[in-house]
């Protein structure tokens, strides 16, 4: 059986990225923009529109470079945080403050302090405006020592 020469991986590359760019270019959808909304399928009073990105190819390289100084700027920071949430973790175990064990068999201990009773709500509900004060039974009028008997 004769050998045939493979094709250098480089050319094969170069021939697989034209053949992707001529397909994409060929297969191009239309976009129809549907109120506020775009999409692929026409829609009835949609409105066909040109989404072809307009930038030179500078600008496309620009782009592409900062998106990828980007992405390597937060795979740093990940990396980062992880190590500090590793360190901060093994600093934290073991560390008790004040333990002490209770027995099992021992009632739970009573609250240090009394629990205010609360208010029991009325039966039915007024409305008032605000600023108003509620009627209250009249107090008494109090009886002084000076009046006379």
């Amino acid at each position: 059986m004769p050998r045939t020469k493979s094709i250098k991986p480089a050319a094969s590359a170069i021939v697989s990225i034209a053949f992707c760019l001529i397909s994409t270019a060929s297969n191009a959808q239309k976009t129809y923009q549907c109120g506020s909304n775009f999409s692929q399928a026409p829609c009835a009073g949609g409105v066909e529109r040109d989404v072809k990105d307009s930038r030179s190819e500078e600008q496309k390289k620009q782009s592409e470079k900062s998106a990828v100084t980007a992405a390597k700027a937060a795979d740093t920071m990940e990396k980062s945080r992880q190590t500090q949430e590793r360190q901060d973790t093994a600093s934290n175990r073991g560390v008790v403050i004040n333990a002490q064990p209770t027995p099992p068999d021992s009632p739970p201990p009573a609250p240090t302090a009394l629990k205010k009773k609360k208010r029991q709500a009325p039966e039915h509900f007024t409305a008032q405006a605000p600023g108003e004060k509620k009627d209250k039974k009249k107090a008494k009028p109090k009886k002084t020592k000076d009046a006379p008997a």
